[in-house]
């Protein structure tokens, strides 16, 4: 059962999400980072970055969550008979990539038509006269 959400809600979410991203990015920049030490001796503590990276990924799975309104979108078309696959991202890249080659080439090609259709069809240059008028001189 979805609760039906007003403005304000909606407002006050988006605005919260906003909020606690710029505090983490202020955050992140007012820390000061610790002096590195150059000491080819010591070890990196290994597991607490496994963990660190573990959090991080979760949070920032759970704020792409949130963001992208997944579950809004699954509970939309639960009735319906929609089959959702999963893509390739590398072949969705190309395909795409091809599409705005397509695109693209067609474009260059109307141009140059266009341009080799002008060049066929242009008549000998008028010449304009122009009378100039002094506008200090009122003659």
């Amino acid at each position: 059962m979805e609760l039906p959400q007003s403005r304000w809600w909606r407002w006050r979410r988006r605005h919260l999400l906003t909020g606690s991203l710029l505090l983490l990015v202020g955050l992140l920049l007012a820390h000061e980072p610790a002096a590195v030490s150059a000491d080819p001796d010591e070890d990196i503590p290994h597991n607490e970055v496994r963990n660190w990276a573990i959090r991080f990924g979760v949070d920032l799975w759970e704020f792409g969550r949130q963001f992208t309104k997944v579950n809004d979108i699954r509970n939309r078309f639960k009735d319906s008979d929609v089959d959702v696959t999963r893509k390739d991202g590398i072949l969705l890249l190309r395909e795409l990539a091809a599409e705005v080659k397509n695109f693209m080439d067609f474009k260059m090609n109307a141009v140059m038509n266009a341009q080799k259709e002008g060049f066929a069809n242009r008549a000998a240059p008028k010449t304009i006269s122009f009378i100039y008028r002094e506008a200090t001189n009122n003659c």
